[in-house]
């Protein structure tokens, strides 16, 4: 009887190893969809939220080209109003440092909000957005080739 314990030990050593060899898998699996799914979302919002991004841009351009005349203020602040908008949707899909970056220009809109509302401070988000909108349109250069 001491002989047939033996294989009965080695089998319950085998489906220990095989249990845990499947929680791993079962990790890998859960992390691999979670990442799948990211990938999915990112592919399918951030391209409409450039595009988005862009046309403000313009319009900023627009206004600053036109920032002395008076009736421009309430454009201007509509403008970053929407800006603010378009840049915290892309903050949730870009990657860690392009989401710092982001950030950034979010306080310097609310800054300027709440401050003098001078020319140099507009040129100063408008130059960090288009940084921003850089790095976006980077990535989605990198999506068409294939990388992330």
């Amino acid at each position: 009887m001491a002989a047939s314990g033996g294989w009965q030990e080695d089998l319950s050593i085998l489906a220990n190893v095989l249990e845990v060899l499947g929680f791993i898998a079962t990790v890998w699996i859960a992390v691999s969809v979670r990442n799948l799914r990211k990938d999915y979302r990112f592919r399918g919002m951030v391209p409409g939220l450039a595009a988005r991004l862009e046309e403000r841009l313009e319009r900023l351009t627009e206004c600053l080209g036109q920032f002395h005349d008076p009736g421009v203020a309430k454009s201007i602040g509509k403008e970053l109003a929407l800006c603010e908008a378009t840049l915290g949707a892309l903050s949730g899909y870009l990657g860690k440092r392009r989401n710092e970056d982001a950030q950034q220009v979010l306080i310097l809109v609310r800054n300027y909000e709440k401050g003098s509302r001078t020319e140099d401070e507009l040129r100063r988000i408008y130059n960090r957005m288009h940084k921003v909108n850089q790095q976006v349109q980077d990535v989605l250069e990198a999506l068409r080739w294939g990388e992330k």
